[in-house]
Parts: C-alpha cells; structure tokens; sequence
C-alpha cells in the first residue's frame, strides 16, 4: 500500500523470470540499536505531552544488516560456464573468505551476462551493474558493519506508554492474518499480471514488429496506461478500506466484501481487451516474419494514405509506383482467417513465380487497417495488371466478383516505357508549381473534378500573394 523501497523493489523488476535468471541472495544482521535503557524517562516524555496525534506506534529498536538480491539473466549458450564461477564467489561469500582472484576467462563469462539488476537496504550497491564490483562490495561490506543498512524496526503501541491517559489517542485495530494475507495475494497477483503485459506489449511485441504496425501497437500502451491508472484507483480504494478499518470507523469483517481474488469487472474487461488485441498483433508480427522469410515485403496500406474513396487510378500509383517488376498480394486479416486454403494458394503461386523471374518483387499489401473496403484477396503485377481470382471459390458472389486494382485501363504510369524528365529553371521560376499542376492534370479527368476532389502536391510550396496595398 506504499511506495516499494529498498529490497521490496523486486516487485517493481521489469524483465520475467524464467530458466535464464539466477538470483544472488544474502541476508545477514549485524548490530541493533535499542531504546530499552531509556524507556522510562521515554514514558514520562509521552505521558505528560498533552497533543494529539494520529500516530500510534513508537520505533523502539532498529536492527541493521546486510539484504542484498542480485538478479542476473545469463545467455542460454554460457550457462553452465557461468554458474561455475558463480558457485565460486557463493562459497566464497558463505565462507567469507579472502576476495577470490578473477582470471580472465572467468570474467569474459560473466562480460556476457545480458544484464545485473541488484536490490538492498545499502543503497550504495545497487548503483553497481557488474558482477565482480558486487562481489567485492559484498566482501567489504561482511567486515564493516558501520556501513551497513537498517534491517528491521520494532513498534511498540503508544498506548503501552500512556497507559490509562491513553483515552485521547487513536484507536487501532488490528486486521486479521488471513484477511492481511488475502489483500496481499490480489495486490501481488494485480502487480504481477500488469508487469507481464507490459513486457509483452513493450519487449517481446516490439521487438516481433520490428518498426511494423506501431499505430496499433500504440493503441494497445494506450489500452495498458489506461489500466495502469484503474490499478492505482483500486489500490487507493483499498488503502483507504484499511484505514477506516484500521480506525475503527468501519467493521473489519468488510474486508472481505471488498477484497476477493477477482478484481473489478472494470480491470478485467480491459485486461481482456487488451489480451485479445495483444494476441492479433502478434499473429501479425509473426506473419510478418514467415513473409519476410519468403522474400515478400509488408506494407501496411494504411500507411500509404490508402483509404475509402480513393479511385483505382491513384491507389495502383500508389502501390506500383514507377517499379515494373512487382507483384502485390492484396489481402486482409479476415480474407487470411476464413479462406486459409485460398490464401496458401495465391501465397505460393506468387512464390512460385519470383523463382522463375528473379528480377521480381514480392509485395503482401495488407488492408486490415485501412478504412478501403477490399472486396476480394487477390494477386496484382505490375508487369500485366491482371488480377487472378482466387481459386478457392469456383462461383464467386457478387461482392466477390473478379477485379482489379485500379480500373480495367491501365493508365501510361503503369505501362513498361517510363520517360524520364529533367526540369531546369532558376529559383522561383515555378518548378514545383508546374510538377504539382501536371500531377493533378493527369489524375483529375475534368477541371469540375479537380475543384471537387482533394488537391495532389507533390512537392510542398509557398507563395505570396497581394490583393489591393496588402
């Protein structure tokens, strides 16, 4: 219910632990510091203080120590190399024996520690991130207590000390152990469950789409922001329960209506989203990578500016660009998911066809997250502009009628002969200018058309116009 300080920071740890991690651990107390001697004259202080307070506990002995957790994820290649030196500096820890001499090769294993994340009540070890300066930290820290940090604090009740002028003070009541240990477990399991989505989202996710998709992948850290903030309002709502508990403005027995293993329906509808959203991005993320595997290269269309009611002209320029030799597969993930057999076939075929034309270019154009409605997955050359139908459905229906993408006619742009133009002129002359009005003089079949659709610029300008003396 506070903020994790010290070796209660592990549960703020970002990466998962799995067969690859290693935990160093050390717990070790030293001196303790009492107030026993002085508890009379203790005593007599608090009982003739006649404020208020809302405290109701004194720290009346503080044991120092050594809490120390080393957390190492170590590379499956070096494993069993690595735990032998680690066994090494264990034995030589237990023992507290002399510092033990790293060789060379011992200390290229441990170079090749992926990374060493350390937690303790010595605030000063924690800054260290290699092994060997943690080990010898350790070493110096065994044969000097003076520099170690506070273990334990030991309370004793105010009202030991007041005793019967104790009416005035603040009533405590203390929760029961299984209802402590039950508000503990869903504050763990809630903790645990967001940390394993956000290193699913941010780690395995990010690194699948390698640069792919990250609109819908920053819809999905929106999704997990917005259910970090949930998390914090329920962990605030249950704060607040204790204390009224705790107080005795409320009866204990409550607890157990506000806290069960499930959280909020609020919390697991948007966990649930979230789940779901995670799951199709990473089916993408994988298709991506078989795609990559076959020479094909993604494109998410909506990234082009493809979008409804864009004509055929413009959207086959583009796709195709000037580039002649490449073959598009228009697809999306519903098409994919309810004609697998169709989308292998039309899949293999174009692999099929780069083996016999090198030269080819294999694009897998996805319109999932266009707002274009495509009516039908089917294969696209630049070279013919012939768009097959797909095999698996012997009677198409009308919406799934064969067709191309653009228009039956392919315009001059999308033919083999390209003629190259070099425009010369001096600065201000009107270059630009003339390049965006040819642009939209070839798109645009009438000057009503033009006035009405949305203007094509190519090259971005400016200029200054005067009307009257301004």
């Amino acid at each position: 219910m506070t903020r994790a300080a010290g070796i209660a920071s592990l549960i703020d740890y970002p990466q998962l632990i799995d067969e690859h991690t290693r935990l160093f651990y050390i717990y070790q107390e030293s001196h303790i510091q009492s107030e026993k001697d002085h508890f009379h004259h203790l005593k007599n202080a608090v009982r003739s203080s006649t404020c208020e307070t809302f405290a109701t506990h004194i720290i009346t002995k503080i044991i120092s120590g050594i809490h120390l957790l080393v957390i190492l994820q170590l590379t499956s290649d070096k494993e069993k190399e690595i735990d032998v030196v680690l066994k090494k500096l264990q034995e030589s820890i237990i023992n507290n024996s002399p510092v033990v001499k790293i060789d060379s090769k011992e200390q290229d294993l441990l170079d090749q520690i992926i990374s060493t994340t350390v937690y303790s009540n010595i605030d000063v070890v924690t800054k260290i991130k290699k092994l060997p300066h943690i080990y010898e930290t350790i070493i110096q820290l065994q044969r000097d207590d003076q520099a170690h940090g506070r273990l334990k604090y030991i309370l004793t009740p105010i009202q030991w000390f007041y005793g019967h002028h104790a009416i005035h003070m603040l009533k405590l009541i203390l929760c029961k152990s299984e209802d402590i240990e039950t508000l503990e477990y869903y504050l763990l399991q809630q903790k645990s469950e967001l940390k394993v989505l956000n290193f699913c989202v941010n780690h395995n996710l990010f690194e699948l789409l390698q640069g792919k998709c990250q609109k819908q992948l920053k819809n999905i850290q929106e999704e997990l922001s917005e259910l970090h903030i949930l998390h914090m309002k329920d962990i605030e709502r249950l704060h607040n329960v204790l204390l009224k508990i705790r107080n005795g403005t409320i009866n204990q027995s409550l607890i157990k209506k506000e806290v069960s293993l499930d959280s909020p329906e609020e919390i697991q509808q948007l966990i649930k989203n979230i789940t779901n959203h995670i799951n199709a991005l990473k089916s993408k993320g994988n298709l991506i990578k078989q795609l990559q595997s076959d020479g094909f290269e993604y494109c998410d269309v909506a990234d082009l500016g493809i979008r409804n009611g864009l004509e055929g002209d413009r959207i086959n320029d583009m796709l195709f660009g000037n580039d002649s030799h490449k073959a598009i597969f228009l697809s999306n993930d519903k098409f994919r998911n309810d004609d697998q057999v169709g989308w292998v076939e039309l899949y293999s075929e174009m692999i099929q066809e780069s083996k016999t034309n090198p030269q080819l270019r294999l694009v897998y154009a996805d319109f999932t997250y266009s707002t274009y409605t495509l009516k039908k997955m089917t294969t696209v050359s630049s070279k013919d502009m012939i768009a097959k139908p797909n095999p698996s459905n012997s009677q198409p229906s009308e919406t799934n009628i064969k067709r191309k993408i653009p228009s039956s006619t392919p315009s001059p742009s999308l033919t083999n002969e390209f003629i190259n133009i070099l425009l010369l002129g001096e600065s201000g002359v009107g270059k630009s200018t003339f390049i965006n009005a040819f642009a939209n003089y070839l798109h645009f079949q009438t000057l009503d058309k033009a006035q009405q659709g949305k203007p094509i610029v190519i090259i971005p300008v400016s200029f200054i116009m005067t009307i009257n003396d301004n």
